[in-house]
């Protein structure tokens, strides 16, 4: 599981695993990554997973957000790579983060391969995923028969699971 290991001075100050898909980084209390000091924004950066990657975004920050001493507005981080925010030092590490890409697959010509997962198959393990808002990065699992969203009074929207997908 990657982590950002914050530190100040060479003293680490603190070590926060990145378990959301979106994980906020600022001065302000309501971030997953509070650092206080007014050389961070309120909300300064984001980092966002998908799959095994970490794409770190600098969010129109006063000071800037850098990766290894480079400026970035966007950028996907490696293990190891440093973050830096004003004074302060971001590592981030990514154990097994390469193991886990698939290996390439050599088939013979002749060879067959098994069929793409049907409709079916895919909704039997189907989610949504709330984009923004106090509940970004949550997975909701499409399990019951009806999976309402929203405020009811407010704005409601329905979604049917069917047998046949």
């Amino acid at each position: 599981m990657p982590k950002m290991i914050v530190s100040i001075d060479g003293v680490v100050i603190k070590e926060v695993q990145l378990t959301k898909d979106r994980t906020t980084l600022g001065r302000r209390p309501y971030n997953d990554i509070v650092i206080d000091n007014l050389a961070v924004s309120g909300e300064h950066a984001v980092m966002q997973m998908s799959g095994m990657d970490v794409f770190l975004e600098d969010l129109n920050s006063t000071n800037g957000t850098y990766v290894n001493g480079k400026a970035i507005k966007k950028q996907q981080l490696q293990s190891g790579d440093t973050v830096e925010i004003g004074k302060y030092k971001i590592k981030f590490v990514h154990e097994g983060a390469n193991e886990s890409h698939e290996k390439t697959m050599v088939i013979s010509a002749g060879t067959v391969v098994p069929p793409e997962p049907t409709v079916a198959m895919v909704v039997a393990n189907a989610a949504i995923k709330v984009m923004s808002g106090t509940a970004a990065g949550r997975e909701v699992p499409l399990v019951k028969v009806v999976t309402t969203i929203g405020k009811p009074g407010v704005a409601v929207a329905a979604i049917t699971r069917r047998p046949h997908g």
